[in-house]
């Protein structure tokens, strides 16, 4: 039986790819290891590309019947080569096999690595944030999808829970809602593109609430919370 959405979280603490409902891993190319551990976690999922086939892990649940939906997962794509301009999706939902909403990883020589975010209109056009860069370390990027008919739909990009991008005044009102999650490679890559991808500590729920930072993250214990607000302000 699929589950219906409310929250679920995929942590990959089982240590191998059993939280998922199905994998496609091109001969072993996806796997959980404690090397791709993000957030800290003891295990993350490690995307290792060494061609163009794509290799995610797919998430069921009962199609959506709220008016908003948001998720969360760590990257880290500091082992990871890509070739200027490249770009592939890394968190993607889906209805059945139709995508409807995209979080790119993006490359070029000039900026570097760069995340930006993508949904599906009910004119079937796609929608983006914009591309923001990220550094070669552990982040975490929260997305938020508000369906609204007349114009008065939105979607949000968070990255390491600063507020990147807000599109607004979106028509996402009479198209499908996603009833699977993806996470991995998921299709779009390029030859220039090779090495291994680290995800982690995805998380998903369906009534907008704020997800933030893993419980378990060592960035944010309040320690390191107090060193960097002083810093910052001094």
């Amino acid at each position: 039986m699929t589950p219906s959405p409310g929250i679920f979280e995929i942590g990959h603490e089982t240590g191998d790819l059993t939280e998922y409902d199905s994998t496609t891993t091109d001969g072993g190319d996806l796997s959980v290891t404690a090397a791709a551990a993000l957030g800290g976690t003891n295990y993350g999922l490690s995307v290792f590309i060494d061609d163009t086939n794509a290799i995610y892990g797919r998430k069921d649940f009962a199609a959506l019947t709220s008016s908003v939906y948001r998720f969360r997962f760590y990257i880290n794509p500091s082992n990871l080569t890509m070739g200027n301009n490249e770009s592939f999706p890394v968190c993607s939902m889906y209805r059945g096999a139709i995508p409807r909403a995209h979080v790119i990883l993006g490359y070029t020589t000039t900026n570097g690595h760069r995340i930006l975010a993508i949904v599906q209109s009910d004119s079937g056009s796609w929608i983006n944030t914009g591309w923001h860069d990220v550094t070669t370390t552990d982040h975490y990027v929260e997305v938020q999808i508000e369906y609204g008919c007349s114009n008065d739909g939105t979607l949000t990009l968070w990255v390491d829970g600063s507020e990147k991008a807000q599109r607004a005044g979106l028509d996402i009102c009479d198209v499908t809602k996603p009833d699977n999650a993806r996470l991995g490679a998921n299709g779009g890559l390029d030859t220039g593109t090779s090495g291994t991808l680290h995800l982690d500590e995805f998380k998903f729920n369906d009534d907008g609430t704020e997800i933030g930072e893993a419980a378990d993250d060592p960035r944010w214990s309040p320690e390191n919370w107090l060193y960097l607000h002083f810093r910052q302000v001094r």
